[in-house]
């Protein structure tokens, strides 16, 4: 494994499009005797994937909501760390994880190795190989190098936006994205209202209402979420 993700660094950094990294990923899964690959980056809001897992587990992830409990994920960013995990029962489970885990074994889901790296301003992403039966790995992960990897990957991902990444779409009405507008410019909510002459009530709930849009913490978010998503 440590063999191919050499080959994973050396084909992502010379990547220039999606269907580059693509083949790059699925190249490094065969070798090493996995089935899947999904990379979450979860700077954008609500997560955004680039997978080849099947489509129909793809579309139960999305339905579910399964991004908010999916277990892998949690652990991902707990630990910051590679690890390998275990699609089986696990005692005293919550009621949606177990559903998380049968929905996964229903799609031949067994186990896999995620790798997560940290990402600006407190976020993260993963890169998660997966199989229906767990591959038997001759030799110790090098964790700093399988973490190099996923950064060239992260890099290149980053670089193909916005055509690589399945994001929710956001649409924000004209008076939000004026007011989101200001607020990067560092204007407060009473400067803005002067500014398109509204009341600084109004400015609140209209970026309020983007916020929530947005799935952004706070209003610094906000704006940080919209400026990647080219919204303002």
């Amino acid at each position: 494994m440590n063999s191919a993700l050499d080959q994973l660094i050396d084909a992502s950094n010379v990547a220039m499009n999606e269907e580059d990294i693509r083949e790059a990923l699925c190249a490094f899964t065969k070798r090493c005797a996995f089935d899947w690959f999904a990379y979450v980056d979860m700077t954008f809001p609500f997560g955004a994937a680039f997978t080849n897992f099947p489509e129909a587990w793809q579309d139960e992830y999305s339905a579910c909501g399964y991004l908010q409990i999916d277990p892998v994920m949690a652990q991902a960013q707990r630990l910051m760390r590679p690890f390998a995990w275990l699609n089986a029962p696990t005692p005293g489970a919550d009621r949606n994880v177990r559903q998380f885990w049968d929905g996964a074994r229903r799609h031949g889901i067994g186990g896999g190795v995620s790798i997560p790296i940290r990402c600006p301003f407190g976020n993260f992403a993963a890169l998660t190989f997966a199989a229906r039966d767990w591959p038997h790995i001759k030799s110790p992960l090098d964790e700093f190098k399988a973490i190099a990897a996923v950064a060239f990957v992260h890099a290149r991902i980053v670089a193909c936006r916005p055509t690589t990444l399945k994001a929710p779409d956001v649409n924000l009405s004209a008076r939000e994205v004026e007011c989101l507008a200001w607020a990067s410019l560092g204007k407060s909510m009473a400067m803005t209202a002067e500014l398109v002459g509204m009341r600084p009530g109004t400015v609140k709930f209209h970026l309020d209402r983007a916020r929530m849009k947005l799935g952004a913490y706070n209003l610094t978010n906000a704006v940080y979420q919209a400026t990647r998503q080219r919204l303002i």
